[in-house]
């Protein structure tokens, strides 16, 4: 007996006009979040949204190691966990230069991670998913915060 596909909530159900492949895609991507992890599953939304971003996408994967490898040089192991999160703060603000587009807030290259790994600039969410990552992959457990009109970072003391 094969899984039933993942259901959308009515409202979105009666706007799709394919529900049962929506629910495939939805899956697969579950699949791929589970087994490869978020950042695999930015990239592949990202190249489904725009093919052509093969280059793009490699060299964003290549800078996000080179970010890690800093990241784990620049964040102490064994602080606490507040200057742990200070430390790649500082890190990735003062010293790789993350920030927001203010020039240009609704530059669709703001939207895409790969765009906001390269160009070091995007809107709220997206430089959140740049610290949610690193913070994974050097072990500080930061958590996303959905608030009302706002999506925040913070950190989850264990």
């Amino acid at each position: 007996m094969s899984a039933q596909p993942t259901r959308l909530p009515a409202a979105a159900e009666a706007q799709d006009p394919d529900v049962v492949e929506t629910g495939e895609w939805l899956d697969a991507l579950e699949t791929v979040l589970d087994r490869e992890g978020p950042e695999r599953a930015h990239f592949l939304l990202e190249r489904m949204i725009l093919p052509d971003t093969a280059a793009r996408v490699e060299a964003a994967r290549a800078e996000l190691r080179e970010l890690a490898a800093g990241a784990r040089e620049a964040v102490p192991e064994h602080d606490l966990l507040e200057d742990r999160v200070e430390a790649l703060r500082l890190y990735l603000h003062e010293s790789c230069g993350f920030h927001g587009n203010t020039e240009d807030y609704y530059d669709p290259d703001n939207s895409f991670f790969s765009s906001v790994l390269i160009r070091r600039t995007g809107i709220p969410i997206t430089l959140a998913l740049v610290y949610l990552t690193l913070g994974r992959r050097i072990g500080v457990p930061l958590v996303g915060i959905g608030m009302p009109m706002h999506f925040l970072v913070g950190y989850r003391a264990t």
